[in-house]
């Protein structure tokens, strides 16, 4: 062991390493002797002995205790015990006992403290053992865990809550594995390590005026993702209330989940707004009516009336499920939602005129009298315009300079009035 680690797998310290060790009985540096006098003696069994704790250094990557400086993973293998081979069986007993008191210890000291030896210790005649440690190898060599970590770090996800994710999710894989990702990354990251990083907007002001309009620059990829997206919602706004809760559910989240390609919206435990915007995502206007809405308010399995008398959220065992441990969820009705449906599909179409780029969106809002009023309407849902008919097309100037689309560092982007997003 000694060897392998001080000099075999010095090399390449960037690479992970796996050891196995394979062995059934302890190590003792000094074997009995007696002298002619009947004198007893221990005799040095090695010309070069080494120490536990010399071992435990070398294992760990350096002298501090609980913290792993080194990318060498460690797996130790007994063999099964056969003392009635032996001469003297109860001395084969003991010294095989001692092989897993010792390397658990070893693995004990040289382990970060969140990591169990359990992990790192096996018996050769466990069931499953070879399929166990083959898929254990298999998943570390493999490129899908680091892929699926890159993903979440391009999105913006703080390395700690995707170590944190991926440890509940994958317990097959050896605690130690994580601190070592987390010792070779965080220096590279910053401070990306510890907290997640969104775009970041420059925020200007500008004289009030009816005429200024807000517009976000979109390029033609995210334009086209944002339509893919809002198609999800076509046809859905008059099925029955549970089938469309469901279908706005799954085209929502499944929608934006296809083109962030992070981890799952309900995983993340962010809104659909927040998740859009992780680095690398989609624009979203400010106050955006389909992404303010928590997915937990859209299903709504179980309601019930606060203090305030709203309609909120509640679990299982009737009590009101808070946002960030902090309010009631207010809760969507059917009436809502079938507005809401409504509204995605007419951003849709405002959309796709943009995409042509010398139209515009030529529509009409219904007055504040007739809209379809849904009674335990929350903010987001009296905020809903309501069109009346089809978005149409209309020229957007005199001559076909005026336009959405321009071409801007290579790329083509269109400058979208935000009240068009969704």
């Amino acid at each position: 062991i000694h060897q392998a680690l001080a000099e075999d797998i010095k090399s390449c310290p960037d690479h992970l390493k796996l050891m196995f060790v394979i062995g059934d009985s302890g190590y003792r540096s000094g074997i009995p002797y007696v002298d002619g006098r009947g004198r007893h003696f221990e005799r040095a069994k090695y010309r070069r002995p080494v120490d536990r704790e010399t071992l435990i250094a070398l294992l760990r990557g350096g002298e501090k205790p609980g913290v792993k400086a080194n990318n060498v993973l460690s797996f130790i293998i007994q063999t099964p015990a056969h003392p009635e081979s032996a001469k003297r069986p109860e001395l084969y007993n003991v010294a095989y006992a001692k092989f897993e008191n010792q390397l658990r210890h070893i693995l004990q000291q040289s382990l970060p403290g969140d990591s169990s030896d359990n992990e790192h210790f096996f018996r050769m005649d466990e069931a499953k053992l070879l399929a166990r440690l083959v898929g254990t190898v298999e998943k570390l060599g493999g490129s899908t865990l680091i892929n699926e970590i890159i993903l979440d770090i391009h999105g913006g996800a703080a390395l700690n809550t995707v170590i944190e994710r991926l440890r509940r999710e994958r317990v097959d894989i050896p605690g130690v594995y994580w601190h070592i990702l987390k010792q070779g990354a965080c220096g590279d990251l910053g401070d990306q390590c510890e907290r997640r990083v969104y775009d970041t907007t420059s925020v200007g002001y500008v004289e009030a005026n009816d005429k200024v309009v807000e517009d976000l620059w979109v390029d033609s990829s995210t334009l086209s993702s944002w339509i893919r997206i809002l198609k999800g919602f076509e046809g859905y706004h008059e099925l029955p209330e549970p089938q469309l809760r469901r279908a706005l559910i799954s085209a929502l989240v499944l929608g934006l989940q296809q083109e962030i390609r992070r981890p799952p919206l309900d995983v993340s435990g962010e809104t659909p707004a927040e998740y859009a915007q992780r680095r690398g995502g989609l624009p979203v206007r400010r106050h955006s009516p389909l992404l303010s809405y928590q997915v937990p308010a859209l299903s709504a399995e179980r309601t019930m009336r606060d203090k305030d008398k709203h309609l909120v959220v509640a679990d299982a065992n009737g009590k009101p499920i808070l946002y960030k441990e902090r309010h009631p969820i207010q809760a969507v009705t059917y009436c809502e939602l079938k507005r809401l449906a409504m509204w995605a599909i007419s951003s849709k179409q405002m959309l796709e005129i943009v995409e042509r780029d010398n139209q515009r969106p030529d529509y009409r809002v219904l007055p504040g009298n007739k809209v379809l009023h849904c009674p335990d309407s929350t903010d987001n849902g009296r905020a809903l315009q309501q069109m009346m008919g089809n978005v149409t097309a209309a020229p957007l100037g005199p001559d076909k300079s005026y336009r959405y689309g321009h071409e801007f560092g290579g790329r083509r982007g269109y400058w979208v009035p935000q009240d068009f997003l969704p």
